[in-house]
């Protein structure tokens, strides 16, 4: 049966094209498609995903930066990472020990 005309079926990814694709493991897809977090559906025990959603998920830009909380007894290793995480867009706390990251969490 074909569509009628000038109706396009989507292009259909894989989950393993999704995976190369967005550069994540395929068990993360998985996750991402069950859970609701990723545009698909199930096709039997096979999932499909619409290259179009797929590509604006990547092309849409974050919105609000991660927060990310490093924990290290060694100062250099915090000033590290801390400039590494700003740098690639994270809002980033630092604490020395476990009771101060603690402190800083609550």
């Amino acid at each position: 049966m074909t569509a009628p005309q000038g109706s396009q079926q989507p292009e259909l990814l894989t989950s393993k094209e999704v995976a190369r694709h967005l550069r994540l493991p395929q068990s993360i897809v998985y996750h991402l498609a069950k859970t609701g977090q990723l545009p698909g559906f199930q096709m039997g025990r096979s999932w499909r995903f619409p290259r179009t959603e797929i590509e604006r998920l990547i092309d849409t830009p974050f919105v609000g930066a991660p927060t990310v909380l490093v924990v290290d007894d060694e100062e250099m290793i915090r000033q590290l990472l801390h400039e590494a995480l700003t740098q690639a867009g994270c809002a980033v706390s630092t604490a020395a020990s476990v009771d101060e990251a603690l402190a800083e969490t609550r």
